[in-house]
């Protein structure tokens, strides 16, 4: 029986790739319908108000401003729309004309239908990010046989290539994310220790910092910028962006409505304006390392992949900061995609690829908001994790809980991802309620979380004293967004500024060991959030002398733990 042809997509920020392995040819790089393996991941309308797709749109990005629409990714799983014409778009169905242009273009190649695909999405993807993909590519016609972190599918890249065994460090800066996974690689087990990621940080915030440079030097007011302009702006950025990795300083000059621009722009300068760029991806770096344990000289290879990574002050950051020269040896814009196809051809079991075990990790911490015991009373908002973050997957994890209300007819889980001690910095993923024996004073429900390979959630809640249950896969089909709550931000912290100084050192000293509860490895964080509980506690319930006596004794305490955050890489 013949089997299924199996694509893979890398589905990027700024392009997007087709790939498929042949018997005679390897690995191939599909050409769209221009004879190039990159397709812009732009979707726009063309004259006649029909959706058009890749190269075409972007040209009209500059003519087209408002009827073009660029850096989708960045928005899957956002409750946001796009208007294009009399029309409103979802990401996910934008990024389903992307994926539908791939699939024609490999139907065209390839002389056949084809249905199944596997896709590549950033290692540090929510949930509902992820839910978002496999509804764009259900939109486009395409089964999800798998979803594949990126620096995954790199590093299965550079193994292949390679062959080599060592514990490396995978750096995939993209143009709207970056991730970092470490992996060890060693008679054929691809094992990933620990990864993270910043979904909101790639090479486009690059190219912004030189626009906002770039706005600041002329003699114009931002204001009185026309969509033209601003687009000539950001071209010019692009320019000035990629053209610093091969010179020391570049000028170039802009055409603007108000007049000619001469604009020079320095690596020293580029670097100084990127400064807080640089520092989110050291911190980015820091924290996967410390996740795995590991020290930094025991990190033999490092890793560059993704199209931004050709960014001159970026590669010799990353040099500085590592103390080792980065390595570019695989194709920075297709090792992704190369890397999603070879993970197709070990799910066949293809001979030619070997016999390779690949396992993964969970990218974010899963779990539900309770109220906790103190000896001071009752702290509520607590996240309770159920599946830590980095868990190799797939994996099934169980708690029990108890109610906190006599003859409580029922309970519901709110069901959250994310790192912070407080739900309300956590991302809301789901709710699901049990009913219960109003009979009874105390009762208990057991949660059980399964993490697919693919990063998608089961959750499983069963009552134990009647044995009901309820299960809900939290998957959202594409008549679903629209009830999707995703506008909140993981890490936004909410800021509300005190007049009395007591309660503003209270903020502090929470926002303080909220911080460190996420930094630091976690045989610390429990005694972190222990702590964090009874400050809270005695807050609500103690006297003032109590109160006072609390925060001193939690700020000795948050400044030994902040000992334990030092800077893995000095």
């Amino acid at each position: 029986m013949e089997r299924k042809m199996i694509i893979g997509i890398d589905l990027g920020t700024t392009n997007s790739l087709v790939s498929v392995w042949m018997p005679d040819n390897g690995i191939v790089m599909i050409p769209n319908r221009y004879g190039d393996t990159l397709t812009p991941s732009v979707v726009g309308l063309d004259d006649t108000g029909q959706v058009i797709v890749g190269k075409s749109a972007r040209e009209r990005l500059l003519t087209h401003p408002d009827q073009t629409v660029a850096l989708i990714k960045r928005h899957m799983g956002e409750d946001v729309s796009f208007l294009l014409g009399e029309e409103v778009y979802r990401p996910e169905e934008l990024s389903a004309y992307i994926l539908k242009s791939l699939k024609q273009d490999a139907e065209t190649y390839l002389g056949e239908e084809v249905t199944q695909c596997m896709i590549s999405v950033p290692a540090y993807f929510t949930n509902v990010q992820r839910q978002a993909t496999q509804a764009a590519a259900k939109i486009a016609g395409l089964e999800v046989v798998r979803l594949i972190n990126e620096p995954t599918a790199a590093a299965l890249a550079y193994g292949i290539q390679e062959e080599t065994d060592c514990q490396y460090l995978v750096l995939d800066l993209g143009g709207g994310t970056f991730d970092v996974t470490l992996l060890d690689y060693f008679e054929t087990v691809l094992s990933v220790n620990s990864s993270s990621g910043d979904k909101k940080l790639g090479g486009e915030d690059f190219t912004l910092a030189i626009v906002d440079y770039i706005v600041q030097n002329i003699q114009v007011e931002e204001s009185s910028l026309s969509a033209k302009d601003r687009i000539k702006i950001r071209n010019a950025a692009e320019y000035l962006k990629h053209s610093l990795s091969d010179h020391e300083e570049v000028e170039t000059r802009i055409q603007l409505e108000a007049g000619e621009q001469k604009i020079m722009l320095s690596r020293f300068t580029f670097m100084r304006i990127s400064e807080e760029l640089l520092n989110r991806i050291k911190k980015t770096i820091i924290r996967t390392i410390r996740d795995a344990e590991v020290k930094l000289d025991e990190i033999e290879k490092v890793i560059l992949v993704g199209g931004s990574s050709r960014i001159a002050i970026y590669k010799d950051f990353i040099k500085s900061l590592l103390k080792k020269e980065p390595e570019l040896k695989i194709n920075i814009d297709e090792s992704i995609c190369v890397g999603v196809t070879v993970a197709v051809e070990l799910k066949n079991e293809n001979p030619a690829f070997g016999e390779v075990i690949l396992t993964d990790v969970a990218p974010h911490s899963l779990g539900i908001e309770i109220s906790k015991r103190t000896s001071h009373g009752w702290a509520s908002g607590v996240f309770s994790s159920i599946i830590d973050r980095n868990s190799f997957v797939p994996c099934s994890f169980e708690k029990s809980y108890s109610t906190i209300e006599p003859y409580q007819p029922s309970i519901q889980f709110d069901i959250y991802q994310g790192e912070s001690l407080e739900v309300k910095q956590n991302l809301k993923i789901g709710s699901l309620t049990i009913p219960l024996t109003p009979k009874q004073e105390t009762q208990s429900a057991t949660v059980r979380f399964t993490y697919d390979i693919n990063g998608v959630l089961l959750v499983d809640i069963q009552s134990d004293e009647t044995g009901h249950s309820v299960q809900s896969v939290l998957i959202q089909n594409e008549s679903m967004m629209k009830d999707l709550d995703v506008t909140r931000s993981i890490s936004k912290l909410q800021e509300i500024k005190k007049e009395n100084p007591f309660e503003s050192t209270n903020e502090h000293l929470l926002a303080w060991a909220s911080r460190l509860y996420q930094e630091v490895p976690s045989h610390y964080a429990y005694s972190i959030e222990n702590a964090i509980m009874e400050f809270k506690a005695i807050l609500e319930n103690g006297s003032l002398p109590l109160k006072k006596k609390a925060q001193r004794q939690l700020k000795d305490f948050l400044q030994q733990m902040e000992q334990h955050t030092i800077d893995v890489l000095s």
